[in-house]
């Protein structure tokens, strides 16, 4: 068993180990459908960029994010492309309702990733100095 390669102090711990990680193991529900858990990733990342927004409509928030990688992050999200993921990610494409929710939050993700490198360039010297260095009109 997998109990004699873990550095215990003894074999009692390691039982317990075992047997607490079986429990967590048998407790854990079962996987969402890959429609759902993408669009619940959409959504977070919609959750996130919301949130980015926000810190960025202030000058020294535009500057701790620009300074922390903001427009490389944004322009990846940007230069994505939408039809690849939708393709490559195991969608249930029989179910059009999810097919069109799935695209319509790619789009919305990159709508508000635009929306940001603009309201950071308008407002950061350095944000279009970087957009310009990354190709970001390419």
């Amino acid at each position: 068993t997998e109990m004699s390669s873990l550095p215990f102090q003894s074999q009692e711990d390691a039982l317990a180990l075992d047997i607490g990680l079986a429990f967590v193991q048998a407790t854990q529900p079962p996987p969402l459908p890959r429609n759902v858990q993408l669009v619940k990733a959409l959504e977070f990342i919609d959750s996130v960029l919301t949130l980015t927004s926000a810190v960025v409509s202030t000058q020294s928030g535009t500057f701790a994010l620009t300074e922390c990688g903001l427009i490389p992050a944004l322009l990846s999200t940007v230069s994505v492309d939408h039809e690849e993921i939708f393709q490559n990610s195991g969608v249930d494409l029989s179910d059009s309702q999810d097919a069109l929710r799935i695209k319509a939050l790619l789009r919305f993700v990159t709508a508000q990733a635009i929306q940001i490198i603009e309201g950071t360039i308008a407002t950061q010297n350095n944000a279009l100095t970087a957009f310009h260095d990354l190709n970001g009109v390419e």
